[in-house]
């Protein structure tokens, strides 16, 4: 049986006295995690930003634009808080090695080279997901409008990471991060490693950064790789869907490497969109 914490869901049943006290420690400590991400989310649009200062990629997002996209983001982790705990209650359905260890029994090894390799499978598991929900969304109608607003900013930063509607987060929840936790299985050790690296790349791959991974632009999204999705002109919005590998985008065909110092204007062309970015986040399909 899969856990939570350490603590199988037949301890609750068994126990109706204690019960009580080990679901309000249970989600004491999902407020915890919560306030932990809300302090590294800080810290690295801090540290990122400093950076955008020394060495900026193309114009300074205002600091107001800076300010409706950490509202948002603060929104968003609202639902987000509510996603953990639904997370929690199907992690207990899965088991602990995934689907991955049906196939490959006792894949997941111990020690640091063990735990590195699985920390690699969850980031890889993710991006496989989220490389094909991602290029779904540009290419269907009706999904497109959830996205929208995380590309409606003009002047991508670190803090665009957290741009992006209530709906948009629901539909990764289910599409993205449910099939990585069936697939890779619960690691009470890689699994938060997992999240806190590949948490944080959103926000370096989005910086406004002038920066060139060089020949590590193929292994890893960078922020000039991923500008150029954002980039306003319709020949870069449906490539280099990859978050954190970009060598999916060249199996399947969507990599576009970048240029000498090409760091292209970033945004949407709907006008309406651009201006309602609040708006946006709570009902992306309104006009």
């Amino acid at each position: 049986m899969a856990t939570v914490q350490g603590a199988p869901l037949v301890s609750l049943i068994e126990s109706p006295v204690s019960s009580v006290s080990e679901v309000s420690l249970r989600y004491g400590d999902l407020l915890t995690h919560q306030l932990q991400s809300t302090l590294l989310t800080a810290l690295l649009i801090a540290g990122f930003t400093f950076l955008e200062l020394l060495r900026p990629a193309s114009h300074r997002a205002s600091i107001h634009g800076q300010a409706i996209n950490i509202l948002i983001g603060l929104i968003v982790s609202v639902f987000a808080f509510f996603c953990i705990v639904l997370l929690t209650l199907v992690a207990k359905l899965v088991w602990r090695d995934g689907l991955i260890g049906v196939v490959f029994p006792d894949w997941r090894k111990s020690g640091l080279v063990g735990q590195a390799f699985s920390v690699f499978m969850y980031g890889a598991t993710w991006d496989f997901f989220q490389y094909w929900f991602h290029r779904w969304q540009h290419e269907s109608t009706v999904l497109w409008p959830s996205h929208r607003l995380h590309h409606s900013d003009s002047a991508v930063n670190t803090t665009t990471a957290l741009r992006r509607s209530i709906l948009e987060l629901l539909l990764i929840f289910a599409f993205i991060l449910v099939p990585t936790v069936i697939i890779a299985g619960v690691d009470e050790i890689a699994a938060p490693i997992a999240f806190a690296i590949f948490y944080g790349w959103g926000f370096f791959n989005h910086a406004n950064i002038h920066l060139s991974l060089g020949p590590l632009t193929p292994v890893f999204s960078g922020p000039q790789w991923h500008r150029l999705h954002h980039g306003i002109d319709q020949k870069y919005r449906d490539q280099n869907y990859a978050a954190y590998f970009p060598i999916i985008d060249i199996v399947f065909g969507t990599y576009r490497a970048p240029r000498k110092n090409e760091y292209p204007t970033t945004g949407v062309s709907d006008e309406f969109a651009t201006a309602h970015p609040l708006q946006d986040c709570f009902n992306p399909s309104r006009r």
